[in-house]
């Protein structure tokens, strides 16, 4: 598998802090990076990743922690002693200059106190080749056991604290380098896919699974689309200036005296999210857990109520996905607002299994006519490809309802309708 830069800290933002990031953000990533952006430090790389990768304070902070959990782990180990001892000499013997590339000037090498250096080469042996104990050394400088180990433990923080500065030059030194070898469009793609799908190598499911968006609609597509669902709404303290207006009143009055303020806008669109569970829908739970996880965590919506069912919604829906707090639908349907509230169904309407079920039918147009009493502003989308739902249930389904195929476009559809009804929705 090829060793790209940051490859790492991209799929552990994604996978595992659920960062909305794709291919072609970490393809923006190494492009930036051929252009020598972001490799003059690793403050300018974190900048960097920041301006790709981040689009509020939550995900920043987010990433700041990560980026940070990467830095951390760039200290000496156990098995890196013959490095340690190496840099020990250098510093101590303050001869040879500790970068190649001069990038740590001269002063790095007095990093170390006269007394720590003379102590950590007796511990190390690089004075006389033999090394000594903490209380060999307490008593040829006067110094309790105490003492040693406490110059010892400050004395190998500073070092660490060097490894790290000379870690990161060389990251940066790394980044830049393999960044560079990528010569085209073409071989940048193909290295990327190859670090996502192991190449020609068999990669375990396990680690598979936790680097490859398998889902119609990637989590940052998703969060994407439901920001179109809009119903903008001025509320709160006048505090944005009304540009027309206040020309209006120049005109009227013949001069500036004040100008005219507003409210700022807020989204007031309401979601009401109705997921079929169980049943045929089993398979396509975790599409339907990041579908609700995404409209209410990122969806920036003014509200929104989730409730799920088990084919089709009779007297009763559930507040959870096991079937377990159930409602009354006249309850819920209720609290919708008419000039505001969408309804979304996620279900496949017997298409999964291919059925055609006069009952199920009829039960849903019964929901649906119930459902219109209140809003028409609904839309359903179907987690099963559209040529699938020939000759079932949900091909009747299509007929009273606006159906969509669980794809991208799909859903931007549904979205789309959503918002444009919820606009002139009126009530009957």
């Amino acid at each position: 598998m090829n060793n790209l830069p940051l490859l790492n800290l991209f799929i552990r933002l994604r996978e595992e802090a659920g960062l909305p990031l794709g291919i072609d953000d970490y393809l923006s990533l190494i492009r930036a990076l051929q252009l020598g952006f972001g490799i003059s430090n690793l403050n300018a790389l974190a900048q960097l990743c920041r301006s790709l990768w981040i689009r509020s304070e939550a995900e920043e902070r987010i990433f700041n922690a990560y980026f940070e959990q990467m830095i951390d782990t760039i200290k000496f180990k156990p098995k890196d002693s013959f490095l340690l001892r190496q840099l020990l000499q250098r510093v101590i013997s303050q001869e040879k200059p500790l970068y190649e590339d001069n990038v740590l000037v001269q002063d790095h090498l007095k990093i170390l106190s006269s007394r720590e250096r003379n102590i950590l080469s007796m511990l190390n042996g690089l004075d006389d080749g033999r090394k000594k104990t903490p209380s060999e050394v307490g008593k040829r400088l006067n110094l309790s056991y105490q003492q040693i180990i406490e110059i010892e433990t400050e004395a190998m923080q500073k070092l660490n604290r060097l490894n790290l500065l000379l870690a990161t030059e060389n990251q940066k030194l790394a980044v830049m380098r393999s960044a560079l070898r990528v010569v085209d469009d073409v071989q940048l793609n193909k290295l990327v896919q190859d670090s996502f799908t192991g190449g020609d190598e068999e990669v375990p499911y396990g680690q598979l699974s936790k680097s490859i968006e398998y889902f119609p609609v990637t989590r940052r597509q998703m969060i994407q689309t439901w920001r179109y669902l809009r119903r903008p709404v001025r509320q709160g303290t006048s505090a944005e200036l009304d540009i027309e207006a206040t020309i209006n009143q120049i005109g009227l009055q013949g001069m500036f005296l004040e100008p005219v303020l507003v409210p700022y806008r807020i989204n007031r669109a309401e979601l009401l999210l109705l997921v079929d569970r169980d049943g045929s829908m089993v398979p396509f739970h975790e599409l339907s857990r990041r579908l609700a996880q995404t409209a209410s965590q990122e969806g920036r919506l003014g509200k929104i109520n989730i409730y799920y069912f088990r084919n089709c919604p009779s007297d009763f829906i559930y507040r959870d996905p096991y079937l377990l707090e159930a409602e009354t639908l006249k309850n819920v349907f209720s609290n919708l607002q008419s000039e505001r509230s969408t309804v979304l169904i996620f279900s496949d309407g017997g298409a999964a299994r291919g059925n055609y079920n006069r009952d199920r039918i009829q039960l849903t147009k019964q929901f649906l006519d119930e459902l219109r009493r209140y809003t028409h502003s609904i839309a359903w989308l179907n987690p099963m490809p559209r040529f699938r739902w020939g000759g079932t249930s949900a091909n009747q389904i299509e007929r009273m309802i606006p159906m969509f195929e669980f794809n991208r476009r799909g859903l931007q559809s549904a979205v789309s309708l959503l918002s444009k009804r919820s606009k002139t929705t009126k009530v009957i």
